[in-house]
């Protein structure tokens, strides 16, 4: 089910909007819709990599090197 919102913005945002839709060839509503799933997204994966850190450090990895060389 999709729902609609009003998103207030500023003069220059609006135009850079317009400018980027225009380009892109989607509409500004495509845009807006993307940018929220991709903003939702990287929410949700850094609330996991913060729940997951400390079993990871636990198991020796660190940093993401580390995570890459162990899957790898």
């Amino acid at each position: 089910m999709a729902t609609t919102i009003t998103i207030p913005l500023n003069d220059r945002t609006q135009e850079a909007l317009s400018r980027l839709s225009d380009e892109s060839g989607k509409s500004l509503d495509e845009i807006a819709s993307e940018a929220i799933q991709r903003f939702v997204a990287v929410r949700e994966f850094n609330s996991l990599r913060m729940k997951i850190t400390p079993y990871a450090r636990k198991a020796g990895l660190e940093t993401e090197e580390d995570v890459f060389r162990e899957v790898s």
